[in-house]
């Protein structure tokens, strides 16, 4: 098993983000949208490392991310994520780290840290970040003190997605962080939205489609990754530009029922 840097992980990684806000279905298509500029962003990059995986030698069901919680994509997000193998997914909001050993949990939060946090890891933001090998947040501004980046794993990758204001400053980020990604047009590896939804909605309806399913998604994120090819990806060029006309080709022929060796092996 050969070792690969930890920012080829981030290209799927992005898609998986921008995606999985579909799975809200038709009746929350704005919800739905606003997720999919997440979810399918991060799947692109970790496509890259050949089914993701191989951060020194690891299996890639050990990838752990802290997620930043505020809004009800991310419970979309981390099913996304789950479908595609990653296993240990910390989940945090202003109240503190989800675990199902935390019987003062609303039911919205406790369903979601049923199927989260198998160490059960309680506290902060901080506490979440401890070897952590990413964060994705989709919060609010200024949440995680760039220095924190700093007692995560090696090679650690931010996700910085709150609009206008990112959970971090990208620049600060940087220089503690392998790879950073935010919503900003204004640094490197923007997660946008637009790189999803024209090509789900174009190939939802090519097909005639009468639901969403994981599989379609799961494969709409594999194309966004693949529009980026293993020469090009770099730590500053994890997602195609919203301008690359190919990207709801691919997505939608994707959607349509063309598969790729990647989803086929993540979805068997």
């Amino acid at each position: 098993m050969k070792t690969l840097p930890l920012w080829t992980i981030v290209a799927p990684l992005a898609a998986w983000i921008l995606i999985g806000g579909t799975l809200l279905g038709w009746g929350g298509a704005y919800l739905a949208l606003v997720a999919l500029g997440v979810v399918g962003s991060v799947f692109s990059g970790v496509h890259h490392a050949e089914v993701v995986a191989h951060r020194v030698g690891e299996p890639f069901g050990t990838l752990i991310l802290a997620i930043a919680i505020t809004v009800i994509e991310v419970g979309l997000i981390v099913t996304l994520m789950l479908a595609a193998g990653i296993t240990d997914i910390v989940v945090w909001d202003r109240e503190g780290l989800l675990s199902s050993d935390d019987a003062s949990l609303p039911h919205s939060k406790a369903s979601l840290a049923a199927r989260t946090n198998p160490r059960k890891v309680r506290g902060d933001l901080h506490d979440g970040l401890r070897g952590a090998d990413v964060f994705v947040g989709v919060s609010a501004p200024n949440v995680l003190d760039p220095l924190w980046i700093k007692d995560m794993a090696a090679d650690a990758v931010v996700f910085a997605l709150a609009n206008p204001d990112p959970e971090v400053d990208p620049a600060e980020a940087d220089k503690y962080a392998a790879v950073v990604a935010s919503g900003r047009s204004d640094y490197p590896n923007q997660i946008n939205n637009v790189l999803a939804f024209p090509g789900v909605f174009r190939g939802l309806l090519d097909a005639r489609a009468k639901e969403i399913t994981l599989d379609m998604l799961l494969r709409a994120a594999d194309a966004i990754a693949h529009v980026v090819s293993d020469e090009e990806i770099n730590p500053n060029f994890i997602i195609p530009s919203v301008f690359n006309p190919a990207v709801p080709k691919a997505v939608a022929a994707a959607i349509r029922g063309r598969s790729t060796e990647r989803v086929a092996d993540s979805t068997a």
